[in-house]
């Protein structure tokens, strides 16, 4: 079952990982090589039944991971990201057609060159255009949610069958997705981000170094508390299938 106990204090069961996990969370770059790495081998162990916390070895297969991690999250969010800049593009190039259509939007455009009034054709236009982009944006902002939910479940997917391809079977992510063991995991996930953003804010507060440490501490603590509690959700809805 999903443990929120587990789950944190996983990050902790040996000091001298926690160290050096906090350590590598700081540098930047060598952080998203090594971290999310990590705490994917310890959602592997999971998966398998097994929430005990592994060393840092084996790192061809840390990077590995990761790199896999951040291909999955571009292929997930890349049509969202193409959506907003298609968004922003043509409302961009709608507003300067509209405005740059008339003399009086002419002057909206170039103010110092001509001072014909504004046009109440023009503004209604320009009314219905940003009325528009930002019933998109509303649109965009709920799948990106959508996305960002459903993504930890496509990350198992591919560690359980060790093929990147499965991570991409939508019916299977999408249906363990909407169930409240993954449900609670993201609930405790949240918490557990919350906390550890406080916790990273008061550390800041120490000249120099505390903003470091703080940043450390909470991707660290976050990565592998986190892929925790999706691998027990994961395991719990195999458990299951397999009873079922």
């Amino acid at each position: 079952m999903v443990s929120f106990g587990t789950a944190i204090k996983r990050p902790f069961q040996d000091l001298k990982t926690a160290i050096i996990g906090i350590i590598l969370g700081i540098i930047p770059v060598v952080n998203i090589l090594t971290v999310p790495g990590f705490a994917l081998r310890n959602a592997k162990k999971s998966l398998e039944g097994d929430d005990s916390l592994l060393s840092w070895e084996d790192w061809r297969d840390i990077i590995v991971k990761s790199i896999i991690l951040l291909v999955i999250t571009f292929i997930y969010t890349l049509p969202v990201t193409v959506l907003v800049l298609a968004l922003f593009g043509s409302v961009i190039f709608s507003l300067i057609g509209t405005i740059s259509s008339t003399q009086a939007g002419y002057a909206m455009l170039f103010p110092l060159v001509t001072t014909a009034a504004p046009d109440s054709a023009v503004m209604s236009q320009i009314s219905a255009t940003v009325n528009t982009m930002l019933g998109a944006v509303l649109i965009l902002a709920v799948l990106a949610l959508f996305i960002a939910f459903i993504l930890p479940m496509a990350v198992m997917h591919w560690l359980k069958e060790e093929n990147i391809s499965a991570a991409f079977r939508l019916g299977s992510v999408i249906k363990r997705s909407f169930t409240g063991p993954y449900v609670i995991a993201w609930i405790f996930t949240i918490i557990i981000a919350i906390v550890f953003a406080i916790i990273a804010a008061i550390l800041g507060l120490i000249p120099t170094v505390g903003a470091f440490i703080g940043s450390g501490i909470a991707l660290y603590v976050n990565s592998v508390a986190q892929y925790t509690l999706f691998a027990q959700a994961y395991r719990e809805l195999e458990q299951r299938v397999a009873t079922a």
